[in-house]
């Protein structure tokens, strides 16, 4: 089956960029060095394709070579970056021609989690759910509960790029499988701040598991409250459900709210959940 390469010549076309909405987008197949004509694919189409090809690009070789393997050596945040940005050209070049659609892009990223695995795609499509519904509580509206609603449908995303016998050990991870943590952050950060039209999630997704010690650096009370209703979600629904990685079956939920009131009261970090926070998460989870 032909893997599909966006070409330069077919990037820069500038009529493309100012035309192409929602219209059949128009590719070359390439299956090794020989071309066998253009393709034509429906917007449902072009969606699937794009996931495979970032199941692909992150995973390689059935999933025995994830990019994350190639990188926890590294010290440097910067040359990891520089490593996801090479394996992601294809998406990125695409999804900033099609920038003014949001959703398109999403969907892309939302179809290969769901093409990688089914739980980690089910999980974020009820982060996503629940987090637009605890930030309509607090108040927010437009675009930036909007934002906050997308953040939270692509959290997970850079889970492709890790190990999948990691994801699914039934057990804590060790410090040395810590160390694969930031990277999956990592790759969904770059998605975020390549692409014009997403930068706005970028600060979401920057602090959604700053409660695990990353990003570093973090000053007193510096987290936005919606990064935080994101990070507060996650954690809910993490011990809520059923997770492969966490032994035994799924939390009651007065015992989930022990947690995440725990982590409001919290002196161990510089910014613990606004209790406003856990309130209406208590009212939207009944």
């Amino acid at each position: 089956m032909a893997r599909i390469i966006l070409t330069s010549r077919w990037l820069g076309n500038s009529c493309l960029r100012k035309h192409c909405r929602y219209a059949d987008v128009s590719l070359r197949a390439i299956k090794g060095n020989n071309r066998f004509g253009t393709v034509f694919l429906s917007r449902q189409a072009l969606v699937s394709r794009m996931g495979a090809e970032l199941n692909y690009q992150l995973r390689r070789e059935s999933g025995m070579n994830p990019i994350a393997t190639k990188l926890v050596g590294f010290e440097s945040e910067a040359e990891i970056i520089s490593r996801i940005v090479v394996r992601l050209t294809n998406f990125i070049r695409l999804a900033r021609i099609l920038e003014h659609d949001r959703g398109f892009i999403v969907d892309c990223l939302l179809a290969a989690v769901k093409q990688f695995d089914s739980a980690t795609h089910e999980h974020q499509l009820r982060v996503a759910v629940t987090t637009k519904q605890v930030a309509r509580k607090l108040g927010f509206r437009g675009r930036k509960c909007d934002d906050l609603y997308l953040a939270a449908l692509i959290h997970d995303f850079g889970k492709i790029g890790l190990p999948l016998g990691l994801l699914n050990k039934n057990g804590a991870w060790t410090d040395q499988e810590k160390r694969f943590k930031p990277i999956h952050l990592l790759i969904i950060l770059v998605v975020a701040e390549q692409v014009d039209s997403l930068k706005g999630l970028a600060n979401l997704l920057r602090y959604n598991h700053y409660y695990d010690g990353y990003p570093k650096g973090i000053k007193d009370n510096s987290v936005p409250m919606r990064a935080q209703i994101l990070s507060a979600v996650d954690y809910f629904d993490a011990l809520a459900f059923p997770r492969p990685f966490r032994v035994g079956e799924a939390l009651p939920l007065d015992r989930v709210f022990a947690k995440l009131d725990k982590r409001s009261q919290s002196s161990e970090v510089k910014t613990p959940y606004d209790p406003r926070i856990i309130d209406a998460l208590r009212e939207v989870a009944g």
